[in-house]
């Protein structure tokens, strides 16, 4: 009960010292606003996010493996939806970020976390990465992401469809959605 109250802690340390980040970053000129006067220009595109990957995974010294969910399927617009892997613990945490595609500013932090635990060599971040494998999605709406709307737009109806409300008993009607789940079972 002790090393889970110690992670616990450990992980909601990381995620004040992001959000404080990205508070700071809203006060460089042409970051983030706190005035809801954000120019998408200034955010992660589909493109960045995946050269970032890319970048983290190359620094890592293997730590980090990046891959796509591309056997399983791609996003409505056909881009891959892309997974960075980190620890090779028993316990599997799946953090998703971006299910809806205007909600831009927990990419960044889904990446900064991302690159913590790529790069910090703390006993602590160790122990993490001993007991549990990581997936981070940082961008689970890429469709959404580059249009900026909330939800996608599924191409074989034309609805435009919330992500995070795409779970249901009786199936997925997104590719996205899909995809995420087949890859949930193996």
């Amino acid at each position: 009960m002790k090393k889970m109250a110690e992670k616990i802690a450990l992980l909601t340390a990381f995620l004040v010292m992001l959000f404080s980040t990205l508070s700071f970053a809203a006060t460089v000129p042409g970051g983030p606003s706190t005035n809801g006067n954000t120019s998408i220009n200034s955010m992660l595109s589909y493109e960045d996010v995946v050269k970032t990957l890319n970048g983290i995974e190359q620094t890592s010294k293997g730590k980090v493996e990046v891959f796509t969910l591309d056997r399983f399927g791609k996003s409505e617009q056909g881009r891959s939806i892309y997974v960075a892997k980190v620890g090779n613990g028993e316990k599997k945490i799946w953090i998703q970020a971006q299910i809806h595609g205007n909600e831009k500013l927990v990419t960044e932090a889904a990446l900064q976390l991302l690159k913590t635990y790529a790069s910090n060599n703390s006993k602590e971040v160790q122990t993490v990465l001993e007991e549990s494998t990581l997936y981070f999605i940082p961008m689970y709406n890429p469709d959404g992401a580059e249009m900026n709307t909330r939800g996608t737009k599924v191409m074989e109806t034309g609805q435009l469809l919330d992500l995070n409300r795409d779970w249901a008993a009786e199936g997925f009607k997104a590719k996205e959605s899909k995809a995420f789940i087949l890859i949930g079972q193996n």
